[in-house]
């Protein structure tokens, strides 16, 4: 009999047949021949001794009688699958039915193997993880994440494009995470991307998932007719269907469902006659059952019974066919806008899947209308009494925030890397390892410092968070019928008040809302109880959580004013008698716990779930002693500050370059070295007279970390030697696979871009200077990071001629195939913008002499030598001075031009004296006067600076005039090698850059 955790090797590489090996084991399953797909059945033996070779282990399948799975097969393998179609909806729940009703676990293995070729893949997974979670003999598996299995729902096509090509090409261990672009779907410029960074969020669209695998099945989206105006573009693939996630446009209108592909016909009438009969109900305070009998929706147990006639849960609504499938059916109204009638052969949008809904704003808009009728029930209940809300001789008399290395009250956020393996969802690749690179919203963990005190015995007491803003848009306070629906719970937990003065200290970490990133992804080799703990039970419960990187908001660069308040209220009113020791209860305020009782209560969201009593305005009218408020700032910073890795749980405080890490590595070996090499330091810090605040330590938590001692050197070692086969690989990369990539910058940008930072590196951050410039943030780091050198002019020139040249190819659409995406993306906002470089403009002969040199063609020697032979400034001084002083012959003789030399010594005195042949003068001075002086221009001959020659025929004496010594050539009339004539230039003191 093989080990059950086998059936979790079905969730791996979703795409590729069962008989294929899975695992880092790599097992393949025996699969009887029986059991394969007909195209699969006349080649059985010749799949069997192929892919058979390569598993390392074999795991038996009995061949059994299998259920009829023709209703489930419906849904041909290559659709998308979606909770909120009645016709999925059914389907899966026959599924998993079959699942759960098979005797054993070897028998749901062999049905599993069976279903899993012929079925919906998406289909599968769902309907297998429900099985096993709800399953007696299988509870205690690890189901993986969603995301593992299909990364198409959360990361971009082209990511999963590059992490093909890295798994084809570099072999394990050397890999290198695909970086994922924060911005992808849209740019500031649509106002709805300003909250991407919380709809398309990892953690929180797996968290969706999760939620409706427990528990299977803003402006208000009020006026169904009216026009949605945010449009929506995910950009994702499915790998599944082989298509594109259908797009929303601008001002699209739902319109009535005839898709007989999907058992869906609708009309938008049905769905008002739904909301109609709901409120109708809340107002009337009683609800009509199935068999006409009047339900009451009660102050307690009334929200129950509103929320299954919303949900539309057939087990639970008292009446499906009278109140309909609201909620449902407008996530299937607006996943289908685009093709309502299924002519274009469209499949649903991203609202239709739980696993990518929270992507599109009109989620929150329809579920903003949805909770608006549960607000509207509450409405309908008394406001909460003094009583119920003071807790008699209890008074919290402090409230602080303290932030790990931050001010106190100021929470501080920031943007964080973290990584993802996407092996397990990559289908028909080499094995091992490949990762995701994405960027995420974090915080600074911080703690709560609240002071109690008590007048009374010892009592418990539950202490109650919430965070919410404390102006308007227009900077005024709020009122309170509008800041409680405001309000966010952060977390609650249960306390023990001894008689006097109490002090809580609750750490962020530990909120009861939030789940740790590492569960939030359901890392398989990481973070598991151990084999046959009942702790084991609950870890696929404990998946269920608010992600704990998205506790808080983002906030702003200024600070975002908000209020923090606090309760405590009495534990007698609030606890629920059960035993939940040894239950996953981390998130219990989110989630609830596993086969229990709601442990409160009290209302979710109590005390803010009513409107408050008559006069009652203000959240300071609103305060009892119980309760505090405290004024806090949110401070984003808009820098990442370092990168997480899972799988291998490797955090990099900092973020280095390996030549950044080789250049440390070479100068630390020529290191002087000391006397005491490390007691120096040590030393230092022990006299520094600032004291270590031991307030905030948690003894037990070191202990606790002195005990894994083994496990963290362990862990170490392991990231010791990934770092090294990452250098290796980087070594090899750089090497011999340096890409010539595409630029767009030019020399007088990047050498404003190091200017920026230099002076004022805080405001001109890597994310600005990218905003500003057209570049992406990877590109800016390069360039800051680069050693600067001095750069001729000829560099320079022929630089930004290739960068003109690239701007005009990306203009005419010859470079968007080749870029990323992400690229041509922010390369578009500057596309209209006038790129300024030395190629476009007229060229400029810059004299960069600066010693006057003697003799007429001292200058065309000196740069007639620099540009052949490229040599040193140094070099060329030495060089003109030993020209002039050994008489080095450049120019032919007018009697001999061929064959005889003169050497400018003799020219010189030749034209003094009036030797000179006529011939050599006209070959080298051209104009005559009529006054009897002559006035020649330099011809023929190369020259960094230009001078006028005038000689006078009578006195035999040369003057030389010196004018301004920078020349500029029209571009048109510009050639490398050649001297011009003073007619063909213009004489400039101005030199244009």
């Amino acid at each position: 009999m093989s080990n059950k955790k086998d059936l979790l090797l079905l969730f791996d590489r979703p795409k590729e047949p069962v008989f294929i090996a899975k695992g880092d084991d790599r097992a393949a399953f025996q699969v009887p021949e029986n059991f394969l797909e007909s195209r699969f059945k006349p080649i059985g033996v010749q799949l069997f001794s192929r892919f058979g070779s390569e598993a390392r282990r074999q795991i038996s399948v009995n061949d059994i009688a299998i259920p009829d799975i023709t209703e489930v097969a419906e849904l041909t393998r290559y659709e998308n699958f979606s909770l909120f179609i009645p016709k999925h909806r059914r389907i899966a729940g026959r599924l998993i039915e079959i699942f759960i009703g098979v005797r054993n676990v070897e028998d749901l293995k062999s049905v599993a193997v069976y279903s899993r070729d012929r079925l919906n893949p998406y289909l599968f997974n769902y309907a297998l993880a429900v099985a096993l979670l709800h399953r007696p003999d299988t509870r205690d598996l690890d189901v993986p994440s969603f995301m593992t299995s299909f990364p198409d729902k959360f990361v971009d096509g082209t990511v999963l494009q590059q992490a093909k090509e890295e798994a084809e090409i570099i072999p394990e261990g050397s890999r290198m995470p695909i970086v994922i672009p924060r911005d992808y779907t849209a740019s500031d410029a649509e106002p709805e991307h300003r909250l991407a960074y919380f709809r398309e969020d990892l953690g929180v669209n797996l968290h969706h998932w999760h939620w409706h695998l427990v528990y299977p099945h803003s402006e208000r989206l009020i006026d169904f007719r009216k026009p949605i105006p945010e449009a929506y573009f995910p950009k994702l693939d499915s790998l599944v269907s082989s298509r594109g996630w259908p797009a929303r446009v601008s001002n699209q209108t739902m319109a009535n469902i005839n898709r007989e592909s999907d058992q869906v016909k609708i009309d938008i009438d049905d769905l008002l006659r739904w909301r109609d009969r709901i409120y109708a109900a809340i107002h009337s305070t009683s609800v009509m059952g199935s068999n006409g009998q009047q339900i009451p929706l009660t102050e307690f147990g009334g929200i129950d019974v509103l929320g299954n006639i919303v949900e539309a849960c057939s087990l639970l609504s008292p009446n499906p066919n009278f109140y309909g499938q609201l909620h449902n059916m407008g996530h299937v109204f607006m996943s289908f806008i685009h093709d309502p009638d299924g002519r274009h052969l469209e499949s649903f949008g991203v609202i239709g899947d739980s696993a990518t809904a929270m992507r599109d704003p009109a989620f929150y808009k329809w579920h903003a209308f949805i909770d608006d009728m549960f607000q509207e029930h509450k409405q309908t209940l008394p406001a909460y009494t003094g009583p119920q809300l003071n807790y008699q001789g209890v008074t919290v008399t402090d409230v602080k925030v303290n932030v790990d290395g931050g001010k106190t009250n100021e929470f501080s956020t920031f943007w964080m890397q973290s990584d993802v393996d996407l092996s397990r969802g990559m289908d028909f690749t080499p094995r091992g390892s490949v990762f995701a690179r994405f960027t995420h919203l974090n915080h600074r963990p911080f703690s709560y410092n609240i002071q109690v005190a008590n007048q009374g015995n010892q009592r418990m007491g539950t202490c109650r968070i919430f965070l919410g803003p404390k102006n308007d848009e227009s900077g005024r306070a709020w009122l309170l019928r509008d800041q409680r629906l405001l309000m966010v719970e952060l977390d609650r937990f249960t306390v023990t008040l001894r008689q006097g003065v109490n002090t809580i200290v609750r750490r962020s970490t530990d909120s009861s809302v939030t789940i740790p990133f590492e569960r939030t992804f359901r890392d398989l080799d990481t973070q598991r109880p151990a084999e046959g703990d009942d702790a084991l039970a609950e870890f696929n419960f404990c998946g269920c959580g608010w992600p704990q990187h998205m506790l808080l908001p983002r906030g702003t660069p200024e600070g975002y004013p908000c209020q923090l308040f606090v309760m405590i209220s009495n534990y007698e009113d609030d606890k629920v008698e059960q035993n939940i020791e040894g239950r996953c209860n981390d998130a219990y305020a989110f989630c609830g716990i596993k086969d229990r009782l709601y442990p409160d209560r009290r209302p979710m969201g109590f005390p803010f779930d009513r409107i408050a009593a008559a006069g009652v305005d203000t959240m300071a009218q609103f305060l009892t002693p119980n309760m505090r408020v405290q004024d806090v700032n949110i401070k984003f910073n808009d820098t990442v500050e370092y990168i997480k890795m899972h799988n291998n749980i490797c955090r990099i405080t900092t973020t280095v370059s390996h030549n950044v890490i080789r250049s440390f590595a070479r100068k630390a070996a020529y290191r002087k070295r000391t006397a005491n090499p490390g007691i120096d330091k040590r030393i230092r810090i022990l006299e520094e007279k600032d004291e270590i605040s031991l307030q905030n330590i948690d003894v037990e938590e070191l202990e606790s970390d002195f005990m894994k001692l083994g496990d963290v050197h362990r862990q170490h070692e392991k990231e010791l030697k990934y770092s090294k086969e990452k250098e290796k690989y980087w070594i090899v990369r750089q090497k011999y696979f340096k890409e010539n990539k595409v630029n767009f910058l030019t020399w007088n940008d990047k050498e404003q871009i190091r200017y920026l930072h230099e002076t004022n590196p805080s405001e001109w951050t890597i994310y600005r200077l990218s905003e500003g410039f057209p570049a992406l943030p990877e590109t800016i780091v390069k360039i800051l990071k680069a050693k600067w050198q001095k750069s001729t002019e000829n560099k320079q020139f022929n630089h930004d001629k290739a960068v003109e040249r690239n701007w005009n190819l990306l203009r005419e659409g010859k470079l968007s195939n080749e870029l990323p995406e992400n690229l041509v993306l922010h390369l578009k906002k500057f596309s209209s913008r006038k790129h300024e470089t030395m190629a476009s403009s007229t060229k400029c002969i810059v004299n960069t002499s600066e010693s006057q040199q003697t003799g007429e063609f001292a200058s065309i020697i000196k740069s007639y030598k620099q540009l052949k032979h490229n040599s040193t400034l140094e070099e060329t001084r030495a060089n003109v001075k030993n020209e002039m002083e050994d008489n080095e012959r450049m120019l032919g003789s007018g009697e001999t031009p061929d064959n005889k030399s003169v050497t400018l010594s003799q020219l010189k005195r030749n034209i003094v004296a009036g030797k000179q042949d006529e011939m050599l003068l006209k070959d080298i001075f051209h104009k005559e006067t009529g006054n009897g002086v002559q006035q020649y221009d330099v011809n023929k001959h190369t020259s960094t600076k230009t001078e006028l020659v005038t000689v006078d025929d009578k006195n035999k004496q040369v003057e030389l005039l010196t004018y301004p010594q920078t020349i500029c050539i029209p571009k048109d009339k510009y050639k490398k090698g050649l001297t011009y004539k003073q007619s063909e230039a213009k004489l400039t003191d101005q030199v244009d850059n």
